[in-house]
């Protein structure tokens, strides 16, 4: 399970390359995730560092601290609206007064 957790550090958030290194498969990680908590806990931790270094990332981008190629910053913003959906996420509102022909994006 380290290997796996060290690979996913190195590749965060990619499961398929921890995989990968671990030498197992996909199916076997997240059986792993859902039986044993201190892997999922380990696994969200290391998610969550990651978007933390995205949402630095497009700081120092906006500052003009970091240079970023315009498809960088569209897959970081990507990542944020997947992985921070509350914060980031698209919002929509659709009750009763929502014409029949806007429910449907």
């Amino acid at each position: 399970m380290q290997t796996f957790l060290t690979a996913l550090a190195d590749n965060a958030p990619n499961v398929s390359i921890a995989c990968t290194a671990a030498d197992i498969s996909r199916k076997n990680a997240y059986k792993w995730r859902d039986k044993t908590p201190d892997f999922k806990e380990a696994w969200d931790n290391i998610t969550e560092v990651c978007v933390d270094e995205t949402e630095r990332f497009l700081t120092l981008v906006s500052q003009g601290k970091e240079d970023a190629k315009p498809c960088q910053v569209t897959a970081a913003i990507f990542m944020l609206k997947c992985r921070r959906r509350k914060v980031y996420g698209e919002r929509f509102v659709i009750d009763e007064d929502t014409p029949p022909d806007a429910r449907y994006l």
